[in-house]
């Protein structure tokens, strides 16, 4: 997150403009502009990716110890239940009741998830495609 708060500032804090270069700057700053924005763009799809599949872990883990199987969709509200699909889609993994997607951190190789959920947040894809209604939602409620 430090990495996010840092391209998230503005670029003039990164690099100061004089008065009288503000002329010879304003494509240099430009052009750092756009590729932090760009940088940060990536960084939060990592976040996300992260974030997701360690709550997916959470979730079937919690769904053993409450309901005594690993299929955590019991645990969640149904505005929830198809970016869990969509997430165990994306990593071309099966669900079921027998075993968590993520039963111990070293029980598995995560990259190939973590890149995976990255690739399902482009948009068009799975995961934008199941997380839409949750946005659209918030755009009611908090009347953006």
């Amino acid at each position: 997150m430090p990495m996010l708060t840092y391209f998230g500032n503005p670029i003039t804090e990164h690099f100061p403009t004089h008065a009288e270069q503000f002329n010879q700057n304003i494509n240099g700053l430009s052009w750092t502009s756009a590729n932090m924005a760009w940088r940060s763009v990536d960084l939060f799809q990592d976040y996300m990716a992260v974030a997701s599949l360690f709550a997916i872990q959470a979730v079937d883990l919690r769904a053993e110890q409450e309901l005594g199987h690993y299929d955590g969709r019991a645990l969640l509200q149904e505005s929830l239940v198809p970016i869990y699909d969509a997430i165990y889609a994306v990593c071309e993994e099966k669900m079921g009741q027998k075993q968590p997607f993520l039963g111990h951190d070293d029980s598995r190789w995560l990259e190939a998830d973590l890149q995976m959920i990255k690739q399902g947040l482009q948009p068009g894809k799975g995961l934008i495609s199941a997380i839409k209604p949750l946005v659209e939602s918030f755009k009611t409620a908090f009347q953006v």
